[in-house]
């Protein structure tokens, strides 16, 4: 080290003991030194021996500097010097922290902390060259956006729609913040199971406040694209309810629809199978109807037949409207869409006959449980088809 360091400039650090050998107050001083060549110990001064003579010692043990207390003298230890090349580095005197408790550190971190000085010392010639060059993002970001040739507050208000687009947008944002899972940048350190919850919590949050008046309908529809937080809802809102609304008679609408508006059950839409996506004429869930009980039988004949990917259905759902072909004496009547209670409303379990669950880890969409549905002969009344 002493060769390569040569005629350039070195920080060299004191640490300061008292008589017992602890650190005096735990406190180090970085010194830098003119560019000259290493210090050698006076012709006579061996290792280890006493010199009257104001070089400076460097412990083997510790490679500190220990001033003897009574007189001025030092004790030379051999290969214990070291020198830190700073051409950059501004030199300071460097205090190191106590214990949380008050009490001095012991001798070994004391050596601790004298070794990451002399590290940081090592690493600042480095960090030097590369700041010459480096540039700061932060900079980049303002010196694009002082070049634009329009006001992004302007442009922000004309995308909105207006003023008060924006303000409302501003306001319900704002609102959207404090329900579980509002803040986007903690949501990808979430389980799973912790979005899932998070996802229908917000949901939830903003149909109370539309049933309370504290949202229009409009404002809760644009605090769910703001909250941008997927759930096992999704379905429910925009299949389940819209099928009953286009298919149901008032008989059945009173029956699923009026309790899915309150929330007191939730469906979902199951169409798409493992073996066939939307190729409706392909669908292998089958639906025979029984004369004797006035009843239909819906059963799922064949793996491929596993109802797949519907959102709501591995967790959420009750209900679904399951979309089976009709087969009547042998013939078949292609695709039609049946009412199928899921689970218990009493303790949310699968009713028999029903296999159903969720899918498992996905890509994204973590807040909706995508689930799969097998039918084991599972019995309807007359009524529950659309």
């Amino acid at each position: 080290a002493r060769r390569v360091l040569r005629g350039l400039p070195v920080l060299r650090t004191f640490c300061f003991h008292d008589s017992a050998g602890r650190l005096k107050h735990q406190r180090c001083a970085t010194l830098q030194l003119p560019p000259s060549r290493p210090r050698r110990p006076p012709t006579g001064c061996r290792a280890g021996s006493t010199c009257d003579t104001h070089i400076h010692n460097f412990p083997s043990h510790s490679r500190q500097i220990r001033f003897a207390k009574s007189r001025r003298q030092t004790t030379v230890a051999s290969s214990s010097v070291f020198l830190i090349p700073s051409s950059t580095v501004d030199v300071a005197a460097t205090a190191m922290s106590t214990r949380g408790n008050g009490e001095a550190p012991s001798k070994q971190q004391g050596v601790v902390a004298a070794s990451d000085l002399r590290l940081r010392g090592l690493q600042s010639a480095a960090t030097a060259v590369v700041q010459q060059h480096s540039v700061e993002p932060s900079d980049d970001l303002r010196n694009e956006r002082s070049r634009a040739s329009f006001d992004a507050a302007e442009l922000a208000v004309f995308l909105a729609g207006g003023a008060d687009k924006m303000q409302t947008k501003d306001r319900l944002l704002a609102l959207a913040k404090g329900f579980p899972g509002g803040e986007k940048a903690s949501r990808a350190n979430l389980t799973r199971e912790e979005e899932h919850v998070a996802a229908l919590q917000g949901a939830f949050n903003i149909w109370e406040k539309v049933l309370a008046r504290e949202l229009t309908r409009e404002e809760g529809l644009m605090m769910r694209q703001l909250l941008e937080l997927p759930s096992g809802i999704e379905l429910h809102i925009g299949m389940w309810i819209p099928t009953l609304q286009a298919l149901a008679t008032p008989e059945q609408q009173r029956r699923w629809l009026d309790p899915s508006l309150r929330f007191q059950i939730i469906g979902t839409y199951a169409q798409t199978e493992l073996g066939h996506g939307s190729y409706l004429r392909g669908l292998e869930t089958t639906a025979i109807y029984d004369r004797q009980t006035e009843s239909f039988i819906l059963h799922s004949p064949t793996l491929t037949s596993t109802k797949w990917w519907p959102g709501g259905l591995g967790k959420t759902s009750t209900h679904a409207v399951v979309m089976a072909r009709l087969l009547l004496d042998g013939k078949d009547h292609g695709p039609h869409p049946f009412v199928v209670q899921l689970r218990s409303l009493s303790d949310h379990q699968p009713l028999p006959g029903i296999k159903v669950g969720d899918m498992g880890p996905k890509l994204g969409y973590h807040g909706v449980d995508n689930g799969f549905l097998r039918l084991d002969h599972v019995r309807v009344d007359r009524d529950s088809m659309l």
